[in-house]
Parts: structure tokens; C-alpha cells; sequence
């Protein structure tokens, strides 16, 4: 209606196609050089660092022919209904009990035709860390060309450095200040 109203043509105070800032261009070339040997990238930041404009140039790569890549923007708070919106994601069509299986498979088939799965979830600080080590596990029985990022704030950092989530947090191997990210390989 604001627009008709005034005539405009774009969508005012839409973002359109917002440029990278340097910090955010070596995120998003470290994510894509941990994608081909499996990684699990932790972005943290306060609210308006950029983890939303990183995510949006991520979603950009699945235009790409040699990338798939899966974006939540809503996180879901239990593990099933994250399994199910991939499923669908990735056309797959399984019961609750096989949903794993069909997922590490398909996996495994894009990568036979030589595509990189990138998996995003945004706001992920939200998420139960039972949760977090069960998609950790998921995805380490994925092929190696895959990576599964997390963008949340920073508090989703301070939960896996507490002891009982050593597991989780010691598959991230590289940290940097300002919009702290990390990224690991799995280890498999």
C-alpha cells in the first residue's frame, strides 16, 4: 500500500543486495574453504554485527550449480520439526524413524554429483544444547563437503564453553574478536 500510495517502485527500507563488509567476506571464504572438509562454523555477534546479511550471501551461493544450500530463519525448538523443514528442503519424503538415514543419504548423493551441502540456522543461540550435539552427530555422518553454520548471539559461545559441552565446542577450531566466528572440521 506504501508504495502505491507514493509511487514508489522499490520496497522502502528493504535491504537489496547489501554489499560484505571485509570481516564478513573472510567469514563467508572461511565457510566455503571449511565446506569441503566438513566443517561446523559458530558465528556470534550482537544484534546488528551482520550475521543477517552474512546469512543472506549464503543463502546467494545456492544459485550456485555446485552448492545446496538449506536456511533456516526460524528456529525450531525440537529436533524432529529441524529434520522435517531439511527433508523438505532437500525433497525428501520419509518416516519419522528413518528421517536421519534418508537425510545422511541424500547427502551423500549430492555430493556424488559434486554439490556442497551448506546447512544455515539462524538464531541459533535459542536452541537446547541437547539439541546442538544432536545435530552435531547428524552431521558428522555426513560426506565431507557439507557445513552446518550456527549464527546466534553471543551467549550460544558462553553455553558451549561450559564443561558438559566440551563435545560440541571442541569440533570449533578457529575463533576471531569483533563478529566472533568459528569454524572446525568434524573430526569422523
Amino acid at each position: 500500500m506504501i508504495m502505491t500510495t507514493f509511487g514508489l517502485t522499490r520496497e522502502p527500507f528493504h535491504r537489496h543486495d547489501a554489499a560484505l563488509l571485509a570481516q564478513q567476506a573472510e567469514a563467508l571464504e572461511m565457510i566455503r574453504i571449511h565446506a569441503q572438509h566438513g566443517g561446523f562454523c559458530v558465528i556470534v555477534g550482537n544484534p546488528g554485527v551482520g550475521k543477517s546479511v552474512l546469512r543472506e550471501h549464503l543463502e546467494q551461493l545456492g544459485k550456485e550449480r555446485d552448492t545446496v544450500v538449506v536456511s533456516f530463519t526460524q528456529t525450531m525448538h525440537t529436533y524432529q520439526p529441524i529434520l522435517k523443514q531439511l527433508a523438505a528442503s532437500l525433497q525428501l519424503t520419509a518416516a519419522a524413524g528413518a528421517l536421519e538415514k534418508e537425510l545422511v543419504q541424500a547427502a551423500f548423493r549430492h555430493v556424488q554429483s559434486n554439490k556442497t551441502l551448506y546447512i544455515v540456522i539462524d538464531e541459533a543461540h535459542l536452541l537446547d544444547v541437547a539439541i546442538l550435539r544432536k545435530l552435531r552427530l547428524l552431521f558428522e555422518r555426513f560426506p565431507r563437503k557439507h557445513t552446518l553454520v550456527l549464527l546466534g548471539h553471543p551467549e550460544l559461545m558462553f553455553r558451549l564453553s561450559m564443561m558438559c559441552n566440551e563435545d560440541i565446542k571442541s569440533r570449533i577450531s578457529y575463533s576471531r574478536q569483533g563478529m566472533i566466528w568459528q569454524c572446525a572440521h568434524f573430526k569422523g
